[in-house]
């Protein structure tokens, strides 16, 4: 096997794994959005769809993730 290959590995599944989340959050966020923009029916707190407020809040949580976690590697 060549040398270093397991390292190069290691941080390529790193940015995917990062990617897809990224992908995730903006998917969430976009989704929620145009949840909160065109339903009509359901329920509904204080004039926002209660589907688009659990989407927007899902999204931030798994952003926050994100963002820890590439804080927290030191390659920010």
């Amino acid at each position: 096997m060549h040398k270093g290959l397991d390292d190069f590995m290691r941080k390529l599944n790193i940015a995917f794994n990062r990617l897809v989340i990224a992908m995730v959050v903006a998917g969430g966020l976009i989704g929620s959005s145009l949840i909160g923009i065109f339903a009509k029916n359901g329920p509904h707190i204080l004039g926002i769809h209660v589907i688009s407020v659990l989407g927007f809040a899902l999204s931030g949580v798994l952003g926050i993730w994100l963002l820890w976690g590439v804080v927290r590697s030191g390659r920010l």
